[in-house]
């Protein structure tokens, strides 16, 4: 059934249980009272609180006043048809809200000077056929809670509630009518192993995967902002991951000459991430405990030395990554990225976590070939005093 006033009439009338209208010049007292409830500003009231997506407009505001009360001295008049403000945008593309203005008689002040105003406007206030079927609904609920007041007072509380239930559904459906926040230009390029990682996060969350390595949503754009923040990176240098280390031999570089301490100079590799360990031997069994590691450069007293770090290589993307490793990714911008995204998600997201991160290390070490362990000198001096005791 088309939506036009009688039907929201007649749906106000079965609220309050009477006989519906046949047409708007019937003479019945609930008739005239429907009359009087729509004509005191009816329809613009349930406009002011659903503002649904039919009436809004976007209008540019160039022209202000200074302000003679505050400091908000771009005071401008807001239109003539203006019932409630939406949203108000700094910029064109509606990217950037205004969150400090203030709404007084008809203007709104702020500190910029051109503004973008989303607001309900009354313009289509009685054009039944663009309405909404929810806010007619609401319509409707508020007329039958008015009239009630003469024809079924008993009922006044029954039909308030319901129409503050039908005010919340004409609220979150027309949310969804509203375009989302719009995303920042992304920042990465989504491989399918990539693409896989986040959707990995946003399951963890509780959201829906993303289905486009293109994609442009508002949980990607936060993905983004989370691997751009050194995420990889800085979960690459937590400990010396065996699958990411690379070892080389090093000969020192002539040219450094120091004039005091160590007499050698290292270059250390270009692409060293985190150094692992120094050593004097080529197994890697015999660490090196005395060098200096300064911008760059290792100063020890030996010509010949062995390192062993992880290579930032590992951080050009996933394809080189562990499996573990990937799920520990995954889980960490979960971490990074819930507040935002999903705030119920918190120990979800946290529990799986701590146990991604505890399997990643596990696996790891398990994966890492033994290394003897060098004997310090409480050591020696045990086995010395031992072997002291036991000769005859």
């Amino acid at each position: 059934m088309a939506i036009d006033k009688l039907s929201v009439y007649n749906n106000a009338l079965i609220l309050i249980g009477e006989r519906t209208l046949t047409s708007l010049t019937e003479k019945r007292e609930p008739r005239r009272l429907l009359d009087s409830s729509f004509d005191f500003d009816a329809i613009n009231y349930c406009l002011e609180i659903v503002k649904p997506v039919f009436s809004r407009k976007t209008v540019k505001l160039t022209v202000s006043v200074p302000s003679a009360n505050h400091d908000l001295d771009n005071v401008f008049t807001l239109p003539s048809d203006w019932i409630a403000t939406v949203d108000v945008y700094s910029d064109s593309r509606l990217d950037q809200p205004v969150t400090r203005y203030i709404n007084e008689d008809r203007t709104i002040a702020c500190e910029y000077s051109t503004i973008f105003v989303r607001y309900s406007s009354s313009d289509n206030a009685e054009v039944y056929t663009k309405w909404s079927p929810a806010f007619a609904l609401v319509v409707s609920a508020y007329l039958a809670r008015e009239i009630s007041t003469r024809l079924v007072p008993a009922e006044y509380e029954t039909l308030n509630e319901k129409f503050s239930e039908r005010i919340e559904a004409a609220l979150n459906i027309e949310s969804t009518k509203e375009p989302r926040q719009r995303s920042k230009a992304s920042t990465s390029t989504l491989s399918t192993k990539l693409l896989n990682i986040y959707n990995d996060a946003l399951l963890m969350m509780g959201l829906e995967k993303i289905t486009d390595n293109n994609d442009d949503s508002h949980r990607r754009s936060v993905l983004d902002t989370a691997i751009d923040a050194d995420l990889v990176e800085a979960t690459l240098e937590d400990i010396g991951w065996h699958w990411a280390l690379k070892s080389i031999l090093s000969n020192f570089n002539p040219s450094y000459d120091p004039e005091w301490g160590w007499r050698r100079g290292h270059d250390l590799p270009d692409d060293l991430h985190r150094l692992e360990g120094v050593f004097h031997d080529e197994f890697f069994q015999r660490p090196l405990k005395t060098y200096l590691d300064e911008n760059g450069i290792l100063f020890t007293d030996f010509d010949v030395i062995y390192i062993q770090y992880v290579s930032s290589d590992f951080l050009d993307g996933p394809d080189s990554w562990s499996p573990s490793f990937r799920r520990l990714i995954s889980a960490r911008m979960a971490k990074d990225s819930y507040m935002v995204l999903n705030p119920k998600a918190e120990n979800k997201v946290n529990s799986e976590f701590a146990k991604r991160e505890s399997a990643a290390k596990s696996i790891d070490a398990m994966q890492s070939p033994p290394r003897l362990i060098a004997e310090g000198s409480w050591v020696r001096a045990r086995n010395t005093g031992r072997s002291q005791r036991r000769r005859p």
